[in-house]
């Protein structure tokens, strides 16, 4: 499957967003339950994110 920018679903417990550019994609995924915490990948990097 391939998300264009801006494409946003909800998947589990999460809700991913494709981001980024268009030369330089990604995903960032955050819990739905508002704490901020997830993690975002791309093809050259990838980070967690804590919501505290």
């Amino acid at each position: 499957m391939k998300w264009e920018l801006g494409h946003s679903e909800q998947v589990g417990l999460f809700r991913c967003s494709a981001s980024g550019t268009a030369a330089a994609p990604g995903v960032v995924c955050l819990r739905y339950d508002g704490s901020g915490n997830g993690f975002e990948v791309s093809r050259t990097a990838y980070q967690l994110r804590d919501g505290a």
